[in-house]
């Protein structure tokens, strides 16, 4: 399940910065084109909480990428009903 979440990143105007630095560029991110991945463990499921580990993971490409992958967090059951429904109501908007 691909779950996004944006967060607007804050920037200062070039006038806000003095000396030296306010006559430079910004030195621009690599971002990736894959999105990371952390496989959720069948115990982290059945908790509902991830190791300190993955949590760090997930923490890093959110705020890297602005989205991570929690692999196998939700079950198949509950996706494919979500699909049957979300299909559904494209079919109802695409006929208006």
């Amino acid at each position: 399940m691909l779950i996004k979440l944006v967060k607007p990143k804050p920037t200062l105007p070039l006038t806000s910065l003095v000396g030296q630095f306010a006559n430079t560029t910004p030195i621009p991110r690599k971002l990736s084109s894959l999105p990371k991945v952390v496989d959720v463990s069948p115990e982290e499921k059945s908790s509902g909480k991830l190791t300190w580990k993955n949590l760090e993971l997930a923490t890093r490409a959110l705020h890297h990428d602005g989205l991570v992958v929690l692999e196998n967090a939700i079950s198949h059951s509950k996706l494919d009903f979500l699909n049957e429904k979300m299909v559904r109501d494209a079919r109802i908007l695409q006929d208006m």
